[in-house]
């Protein structure tokens, strides 16, 4: 019985073999479930048993589902798997070259009362993306986030001038970004060399020129600014005094444990009972403290 439904489209041992006028074999061919890709693995003695002894027959089946084959191969869909694949391939064995610019994270500090707030992005504000010549020096960096901030010198959502307020540039911590005399000056290449960390975050800081907040912190030196997380100048305890406040935590905590335990037999109780009493009824009965009890009386009389 013929099969009349390609698969997905394909076209089956029994359609080829009709087509190159070998149709009388296409039986054979599916009761044996043999595939148009199975042809290609078919030795003589396969077509042998299959009843096909003449060698050309043979050589022009196989031809014929080769051929097919490697049409398949070269669909549309194909062609474009295998161009994308070596597009992959070469783009993998080009030598990369280094990028001219560098990602920089940016955000903006408004100062309230007592602190710098995080302007939200219903202000204009918001952590925003920029990308940034390695080139670029503090002077253009700095002007490239006002420029994200401020266009045109103005926030509309904040209706702030940026004439009328004091600005800086800091890093993670609030500090003030390194000159980087040692590399040759500041620009956002050296900085990324400098920090060797990703992403860099940097903080628009701005005031009114009235608060008299003007500067940022001085960054210490030979200290990564980026990884600065506290801006307090207290200084952070040593080694041997953090071993010494655990043991008396350990300490302390055994020690309550074995207080907590709570006395149940009756001689326990008393005992415990009687170390509790024990001072104020020493005292009671101290000779010296009944003697000196005794002076001050008669004195009084």
């Amino acid at each position: 019985m013929q099969c009349c439904c390609p698969r997905g489209g394909l076209k089956t041992i029994w359609e080829l073999l009709t087509e190159i006028g070998l149709g009388q074999y296409a039986q054979i061919f599916q009761e044996n479930v043999i595939a148009i890709e199975h042809v290609q693995y078919m030795t003589d003695d396969d077509f042998l048993s299959l009843g096909v002894n003449v060698i050309g027959i043979r050589l022009k089946i196989k031809q014929a589902c080769q051929t097919y084959l490697k049409g398949i191969q070269s669909s549309p869909v194909v062609s474009k798997f295998r161009e994308l694949a070596n597009r992959r391939k070469r783009k993998r064995n080009e030598p990369k070259t280094e990028k001219g610019t560098r990602r920089i994270y940016v955000g903006w500090k408004h100062w309230t009362s007592k602190v710098y707030k995080m302007v939200g992005p219903n202000d204009d504000g918001g952590k925003q993306m920029i990308d940034v010549p390695k080139d670029c020096d503090f002077e253009k960096l700095q002007k490239r986030i006002l420029d994200v901030y401020f266009p045109g010198g103005r926030s509309e959502a904040k209706g702030l001038d940026l004439e009328n307020l004091n600005f800086f540039i800091t890093g993670f911590s609030g500090h003030e970004l390194p000159k980087l005399e040692e590399y040759g000056g500041f620009t956002v290449g050296n900085y990324f060399q400098f920090t060797k960390c990703s992403p860099v975050r940097l903080y628009l800081h701005t005031s009114y020129k009235e608060s008299g907040r003007t500067a940022p912190l001085s960054c210490p030196p030979n200290v990564n600014s980026t990884f600065i997380d506290d801006t307090s100048e207290d200084e952070l305890p040593s080694l041997s005094n953090l071993s010494r406040t655990r043991n008396r935590v350990t300490n302390r905590s055994q020690s309550s444990t074995s207080q907590s335990h709570i006395p149940t037999s009756g001689v326990a109780i008393e005992r415990r009972l009687g170390q509790v009493l024990s001072p104020p009824m020493e005292v009671a009965q101290n000779p010296a403290v009944e003697t000196t009890a005794t002076n001050n009386e008669s004195s009084d009389e």
